[in-house]
């Protein structure tokens, strides 16, 4: 029997350390993350700098119209699938100071931790200001210990 699965939106945005501890607790429950470029051209050296520092988990790259959040109606835009690493939370903890940092052109936006089965623990939509997790009964009570700063609310069911 597969454990249901909640949705957790977030109230106030993880900064500082309890977005470092939220990356902490995701690596342990994810297998990839994905970042989002929609206009290269656009990406300020700060965003390439992070793509580059990445490279070396980059499992792929592929022009879709839609990632976990995201349904573009007429174009496409880069996602970039990498595995999760120490390395990567490393980078992906230096790299801003906040969740919603994650927006063009200063940085590639969108960042949303995967599972092995390809479903999102974590989805954000950055530039709307909004992200939600998707967590057992269980993941969130260990969320809630590691992650003590962090403000949720139940969401709808998946």
């Amino acid at each position: 029997m597969a454990l249901r699965e909640r949705v957790y939106n977030l109230h106030l945005e993880p900064c500082g350390y309890v977005y470092r501890q939220l990356l902490a607790f995701l690596s342990s429950r994810a297998q990839s993350a994905i970042l989002v470029v929609r206009e290269e051209s656009r990406l300020e050296e700060s965003g390439r700098a992070v793509l580059n520092d990445l490279r070396p988990q980059l499992i792929r790259e592929e022009a879709r119209g839609a990632w976990p959040g995201t349904q573009l109606l007429r174009h496409t835009a880069t996602v970039y699938t990498y595995s999760v690493s120490q390395s990567a939370i490393d980078t992906l903890s230096k790299a801003v100071e906040g969740l919603y940092s994650w927006v063009e052109p200063a940085y590639p936006q969108d960042l949303c931790f995967l599972r092995t089965s390809g479903t999102p623990t974590l989805t954000t939509i950055a530039h709307q200001r909004l992200a939600y997790l998707q967590l057992t009964d269980d993941e969130f009570k260990v969320m809630c210990a590691k992650v003590p700063g962090i403000r949720t609310g139940l969401g709808s069911n998946t």
